[in-house]
């Protein structure tokens, strides 16, 4: 019966500190998510949208944790979504009004 009641009380000790430990862990990756969530270059006048340059300021920074208190941090004034500025850039040779001038320039 003794052993009984102290393999209970191991394996409720053992759960006990798995639980624990788990609780840490989703906290702390709790705060780490909310730490991300305030970088602010996606609200950026200077912010790109493509993964090759993503800040036409800070490039090295751009979408980090060092770009939380970004000094040149300007917000968007252009609700529109930055990839709408790469297809107009691709449709422009049939819009141009003067498409002539596009091709000699090309």
């Amino acid at each position: 019966m003794l052993q009984l009641v102290s393999c209970c009380g191991v394996w409720t000790l053992i759960l006990v500190l798995v639980s624990w430990r788990l609780i840490k862990i989703s906290r702390t990756a709790f705060n780490h998510l909310q730490r991300l969530h305030q970088i602010p270059c996606s609200n950026c006048l200077f912010f790109t949208g493509d993964y090759r340059l993503k800040c036409t300021v800070n490039p090295v920074i751009a979408m980090s944790e060092n770009a939380i208190d970004c000094r040149d941090f300007i917000v968007k004034s252009d609700p529109t979504p930055n990839y709408v500025v790469h297809t107009f850039a691709k449709k422009c040779p049939n819009k141009c009004p003067n498409k002539k001038a596009f091709a000699s320039k090309n």
